[in-house]
């Protein structure tokens, strides 16, 4: 199993879709993906593909350097 080492919460993404005046469900129609792989995204259990972080960074306007550098870490788990 996969763990994160330290899960990374994007609260800048909860407060872009925020001011945007998005819930989370419209911005996965927006992105097209699924409402949990967005959560997941959201609150550091994943990572957005390259393909999506392009798209998250113009989406909200932001360099993506800042989309990934919020990348979490993950390490193998015992089983």
């Amino acid at each position: 199993m996969v763990k994160p080492i330290e899960p990374i919460k994007r609260e800048w993404m909860k407060e872009l879709r925020k001011e945007k005046g998005l819930v989370t469900r419209e911005i996965c129609e927006i992105f097209g993906i699924s409402f949990q792989h967005y959560n997941d995204i959201e609150n550091g259990r994943r990572n957005p593909s390259v393909e999506l972080s392009l798209e998250i960074a113009k989406f909200f306007d932001i360099p993506v350097e800042q989309v990934l550098e919020s990348r979490t870490r993950f390490k193998k788990g015992e089983k």
